[in-house]
């Protein structure tokens, strides 16, 4: 023990000296509390005022609209006078329909596969897909990005007509794409449908893989499909399923007849999806 005059000063300040400290503590730590929480809020509030904003400049795309862009970018087909097909005109582009009854499994699922392997539990965006995208970016710097697109995204912008990746166009596409989803889902559930859930994302499918950019002025999966090999689009092999889906991430890139390897690399990655996710069979595909 300290007896000193010192020491017992010491003492008897300690008590209270402490009770100050810890009250001087405790307020300091009230008020960087609040001013966390008031600005967490006004930070909060002015994001969704901003947000809203946004989204409510977004252009609701309905389906009725979608079967007006197939009337003018559906390719005129000129026959002959016993029937036969003579020559086929288009804008710019070649453009066959085909209903999704029409085209196997395993080409649907070769581009659920390699462009959105969630497209059946969404609800029009992948929040686990944003999340990856994020983390993407802020752990490289933004020296690589990942892509988060739904197909139902990507079906917005075909209709849209913008392909813009910017923040505020990207937020309005979101939007537009669970509002779409949720208007079709009424939509076949008025209807009568049994799952109008899962009809409300068939006919997703249908119309974006028959408006798809795929290489060479072809738009759609049976042009695709006749164009690179002569086939009816219900004739496809896994293989050359996987090639067409392989061409979406960048048509001029991966055409598999101007660009076979570069189709062939992101083929065997197609393929590779559909087994890990078990949408095809597990067996060899043939060769292209």
């Amino acid at each position: 023990m300290d007896y000193s005059q010192l020491g017992s000063k010491r003492r008897k300040r300690s008590p209270h000296a402490t009770r100050v400290r810890n009250k001087v503590g405790l307020l300091t730590l009230r008020v960087v509390m609040a001013t966390v929480l008031i600005t967490g809020f006004a930070l909060f509030g002015a994001g969704m005022g901003l947000y809203l904003g946004i989204i409510s400049n977004a252009e609701l795309i309905l389906p009725e609209e979608d079967f007006v862009i197939f009337e003018y970018r559906t390719s005129l087909i000129i026959n002959g006078h016993t029937g036969e097909e003579m020559h086929t005109l288009h804008a710019g582009h070649n453009h066959r329909f085909a209903p999704l009854s029409q085209m196997p499994d395993h080409l649907i699922n070769a581009f659920i596969a390699i462009e959105d392997e969630r497209f059946f539990e969404h609800n029009g965006i992948d929040i686990r897909g944003i999340g990856r995208a994020i983390n993407t970016i802020i752990s490289t710097g933004g020296a690589r990005t990942e892509g988060a697109s739904t197909i139902t995204q990507q079906l917005i912008k075909n209709i849209a007509g913008h392909f813009e990746s910017d923040v505020v166009t990207k937020l309005q596409e979101q939007y537009q794409a669970v509002m779409l989803e949720r208007w079709l889902t009424d939509l076949f559930r008025e209807a009568g449908y049994e799952n109008p859930r899962d009809a409300a994302k068939r006919h997703i499918l249908e119309l974006y893989l028959n408006m798809i950019n795929l290489g060479r002025q072809n738009y759609g999966v049976q042009a695709a499909a006749l164009f690179y090999f002569g086939v009816d689009v219900s004739e496809l092999t896994i293989a050359q399923s996987a090639a067409i889906a392989s061409i979406t991430q960048n048509p001029s890139r991966f055409p598999p007849d101007t660009r076979p390897h570069s189709n062939w690399v992101r083929t065997q990655l197609v393929l590779d999806n559909m087994l890990r996710l078990n949408l095809s069979p597990k067996q060899n595909t043939q060769r292209l």
